[in-house]
């Protein structure tokens, strides 16, 4: 994916979950984490959105894998054709309950439309519905995609914590707990790793692999000693989350052994 912000500022950060919306309905969601850094830019202040309708939605109302690969290529010519015409930033889709939303920050234009129109020819079994909504960008993004994607990680937690307590793990028993992340550059990756040797913990392995991510190819796996209850984990992962992303690094999950009295 690319964009049109300034590169010595901006790096896109783009990333997909699973997780809950509004409190009740499963969402899939496909977005770039790297524009939080750059809110609110200044003359993209209105929402761009676009719904489209599911081909075929599972009966959780959450996309199948046939649309999904079509809404990443969707977003794509979509905004490879806007940001030709207009000052635009694609945020990304937000997919639930049959219904895929895609979002634009731009400056307000009643002739985007038409090149809308354009690239939907390309996808013409899916309905869609086109609407422009002002001074309100930047709430979409930090009240919806940001906020979600935050609650997919203690989904995800929490789901990694029940399969030990199903086992009968004590959970508050210390033990090795490693994480994973990659960044984009070494330098990324070395100042990331002197800031959180200061809490304790301690490199693994290192490695790149410019095959397997060429956006962020440099591989770091850390560990620390913690229990593994569900607030401890929260605390840890939100933590390295955090620094993580100051450095411009992806946190790819954490695992454990299983411990028993």
């Amino acid at each position: 994916m690319t964009s049109n912000q300034n590169p010595s500022i901006y790096y896109a950060q783009w990333t997909d979950c699973y997780t809950v919306f509004d409190g009740k309905d499963m969402a899939y969601l496909f977005f770039d984490l790297g524009l939080y850094r750059m809110i609110p830019i200044v003359g993209k202040d209105d929402t761009l959105q676009i719904l489209v309708n599911y081909i075929s939605p599972k009966d959780d109302g959450l996309p199948e894998k046939m649309d999904i690969n079509n809404f990443n290529s969707m977003g794509q010519k979509l905004y490879d054709i806007l940001s030709k015409e207009f000052e635009i930033s694609y945020i990304g889709y937000l997919a639930s309950n049959g219904v895929c939303g895609f979002y634009f920050c731009a400056k307000a234009s009643n002739n985007q439309k038409s090149f809308i129109d354009e690239v939907m020819i390309s996808f013409s079994e899916y309905e869609y519905a086109v609407y422009l909504i002002e001074n309100d960008c930047w709430n979409a993004y930090t009240g919806c995609f940001f906020p979600a994607y935050q609650t997919s990680e203690l989904i995800q937690n929490g789901m990694v914590v029940a399969r030990f307590e199903k086992d009968g793990d004590t959970l508050v028993t210390p033990r090795p707990v490693y994480h994973g992340f990659r960044f984009r550059t070494q330098s990324d990756r070395e100042s990331f790793i002197a800031v959180v040797r200061e809490e304790g913990f301690h490199v693994d392995s290192i490695s790149e692999n410019t095959l397997e991510n060429k956006d962020a190819p440099f591989r770091l796996e850390l560990s620390r000693t913690d229990t593994i209850d569900r607030k401890s984990v929260n605390e840890c992962t939100s933590y390295l989350w955090k620094i993580a992303y100051q450095h411009f690094g992806i946190c790819e999950g954490w695992y454990a052994q299983g411990f028993h009295e």
